[in-house]
């Protein structure tokens, strides 16, 4: 009974909720079926949070692995709360507020997904800013007291405007009634008003309304007063909350605006925020107020024939053409808020936030840009980065330290338990260092280690590769994805590296040089039974490693030695065989045949690909897929056009992006800059399952067949 109920609360609940085990999504309510304008549950269950996602974030970091990285961090500290950017149904995307919240139930960490969809928030404060006058939508200067007062109407607490508009001590005017308080005492009839109020306050009304105010100068001012019952747990009166805001300037400034130009550009020149009024449709600024000028260092007319460019930095995406952009697509959608490199006149360049917003001035569309100077900010963040580095980094070699490799360490295994990729581990030591600093000193002690870690680093090239001092003369390095031939064939490269360094040693009892012993170990499979598996446990690898180092060491020095853990024959071929269905063909004879002509090359290059055949054979075939994938997209694309497919603009994009991953993926193979299982992940499951046997669907209720799922023969 109690399960059904939860389960009601579940599926009734007015807030999207998703529920993940792991990084998988296992089940959602019905708000959050309407929130991403699907039809059924199908449409989300089994995806990961990056598929109901655009491919990057707003930050330009890819939705999978940042996702990734915050399921890790909500999974490690039991909760964690941001924002995302998420895609609908029909492509469009949306920001919403996250928590997650992790339960670990039976060795499995459930995940409970809580959304709130902000985009009506910001269409709400974008209607506001579009119906107020023109001098709310260029500045809101606002006096602001507020006050909180017991259920009879004394005062408890006061904010420091509150204070400084009486010049009043707060011992002086706690325990005052409201209606006692100075700022009142010009009037006996308003005093009674505002206790008349309080009482009505005290039987549940909210009371708003406008008055004067008296400041500690004597001046009379006047405010949008309001009274607001807090009720507790029970809906009994615990407090009352007082609130003013001056409107006096406000109400003055509505009138004058209609009249006189000259008010509106006062007040307009005395914000100061950075304030540009763009024309919606060209994008040119047409006008700018004096904090502008000054924050750019310019003169009026001098800005006046500015593009937005050449106050820009002009690297990479800060732009003319990146900036028009951006004010058009406030035009088509509303709102935008983002950093940007901004540069001054004497060329000095600085961080700003831009806020872009459509209004409405003398009948004509605007985009108001309000500026804030952040460049102190990200002084702050640039030097917290720099200090997060340095804080995983060996002071004197400029590698990883203990601390990063134990990071990297748990989290490549674990990583390695989900894809059953192989991971290796290399220990390796100076042969008889203590001899060397004991005849050279520990000033060339030093300068020897910081040689030799140059060489580890150079002889491990790809990014997630991991070189680390692990402590005195001991470094390690991290392979993830590598095999035990190819971990080995790595450290021999080391250990030829470093003794063609040639640094002499004439102590030691191996060579005249500097030469190092090394231990290689390489995991196939999860070796550990728990799936939450600890730093402790990961360690067991690291003692292995540290086992064939001395079992180098004792067998003569400057020398490999490795093993492996689990079965290696376990591993990789997992998928042998792409299998074409006949439910596949969509009648279209060429396309039909490109299809399987596609299948055939596919299984040719993962058959290339799982034997291991050499890399110049393999970027062979990755070549002609690539060269047939482009030409059956573009008789694709023109058979879509001849019968007039609705969607085949967004078609060709994603045939686009498809092509320039493939390039790019092709680039990296032949600079041995990625990994088999990227190639495979592009082949069989973006190029295949997820367009040819997806996206392709899409046109064919134009046809009499249609597609069926995709079979993937796999080894017993």
């Amino acid at each position: 009974m109690e399960k059904h109920c939860l389960h009601e609360l579940f599926e009734k609940s007015a807030s999207p909720i998703l529920v993940m085990v792991e990084d998988k999504i296992v089940d959602c309510n019905a708000s959050a079926i309407k929130l991403f304008h699907f039809k059924n549950k199908q449409n989300i269950i089994n995806k990961h949070p990056s598929e109901l996602s655009p491919k990057y974030q707003p930050d330009g970091r890819l939705s999978y692995e940042k996702a990734n990285e915050i399921l890790a961090t909500a999974i490690d500290i039991g909760s964690h709360n941001f924002e995302w950017l998420y895609m609908r149904a029909d492509r469009k995307t949306f920001t919403a507020e996250v928590s997650l919240s992790v339960i670990l139930e039976n060795n499995h960490h459930t995940i409970l997904v809580i959304l709130n969809d902000i985009t009506t928030r910001k269409k709400i404060e974008n209607d506001k800013l579009q119906t107020e006058k023109k001098l709310d939508a260029i500045i809101n200067h606002r006096f602001q007291l507020t006050e909180l007062l017991d259920r009879d109407g004394r005062l408890i607490i006061a904010n420091k405007n509150a204070y400084d508009m009486v010049d009043g001590e707060p011992s002086e005017l706690t325990g005052k009634y409201l209606w006692q308080l100075p700022h009142w005492s010009h009037s006996k009839k308003l005093q009674l008003e505002i206790k008349d109020a309080v009482q009505e306050v005290k039987k549940g009304k909210s009371i708003n309304f406008e008055t004067t105010h008296m400041d500690k100068k004597g001046d009379i001012i006047y405010i949008f007063f309001s009274l607001t019952p807090v009720h507790d747990d029970n809906v009994d009166l615990e407090y009352i909350l007082s609130e003013g805001k001056d409107i006096t300037e406000e109400q003055y400034a509505e009138m004058k605006l209609v009249a006189s130009e000259r008010n509106y550009r006062e007040i307009f020149n005395s914000t100061s925020e950075a304030i540009f009024i763009h024309d919606a449709n060209t994008g040119k600024i047409v006008d700018v107020n004096q904090t502008t000028l000054k924050m750019f260092g310019y003169e009026n007319q001098e800005f006046l024939q500015l593009n937005i460019g050449d106050i820009s930095s002009r690297r990479q995406q800060f732009t003319q053409e990146e900036a028009l952009k951006k004010v058009k697509k406030t035009v088509e959608e509303g709102p935008q808020l983002f950093e940007w490199f901004a540069q001054r006149k004497n060329g000095e360049c600085f961080w700003i936030e831009v806020s872009l917003s459509n209004t409405t001035i003398g009948g004509k569309g605007h985009v108001l840009a309000v500026i804030r100077n952040i460049d102190q900010r990200k002084k702050m963040e640039e030097e917290k980065k720099k200090f997060e580095i340095l804080s995983v980094t060996d002071g004197l070699t400029g590698v990883a330290n203990r601390r990063r490799f134990d990071e990297v360490l748990l989290h490549e295994y674990n990583r390695h338990s989900r894809s059953e990729e192989p991971l290796s581990v290399i220990l390796l030591d100076l042969d008889y260092f203590k001899l060397f600093n004991d005849n050279y000193g520990h000033v060339n002690g030093d300068k020897c280690l910081q040689k030799v870690a140059g060489v580890i680093a150079g002889c491990i090239l790809r990014p997630a590769d991991l070189a680390a001092r692990y402590g005195g003369e001991e470094f390690a390095c991290i392979l993830p994805e590598t095999n035990n031939k190819g971990a080995v064939q790595i450290a021999e490269k080391i250990r030829q590296s470093i003794f063609n360094l040639a640094i002499p040693h004439k102590e030691s009892l191996v060579a005249d040089v500097v030469t190092v012993s090394l231990g290689v170990v390489t995991v196939y499979n999860t070796i550990f039974e728990s799936n939450a598996v600890s730093s402790e446990q990961v360690y067991k690898i690291v003692e292995q490693a540290d086992n064939l180092l001395y079992k180098s060491k004792s067998s003569g020095r400057n020398r490999v030695e490795f093993a492996v853990l689990g079965d290696s024959k376990r591993t990789t071929n997992i998928f042998a065989k792409l299998i074409w269905q006949e439910s596949f063909n969509c009648g279209h004879k060429l396309i039909d045949e490109q299809h399987q002509n596609l299948f055939f090359i596919a299984n040719e290059l993962l058959e290339a690909i799982l034997t291991e055949q050499p890399t110049p054979k393999i970027a062979t075939i990755i070549s002609s897929l690539l060269n047939h994938t482009k030409q059956h997209f573009q008789d694709e694309e023109k058979f879509l056009d001849e019968i007039n497919y609705p969607d085949i603009k967004h078609h060709i994009n994603v045939h686009e992006e498809l092509l320039l991953k493939g390039k790019e993926l092709s680039r990296k193979f032949k600079a041995n800059t990625t990994s088999t299982g990227e190639i495979f992940q592009f082949l069989a499951i973006d190029v295949i399952k997820e367009h040819m046997l997806a996206e392709d669907s899409e046109f064919f209720p134009f046809m009499e067949n249609s597609y069926g799922a995709v079979f993937i023969e796999m080894n017993p």
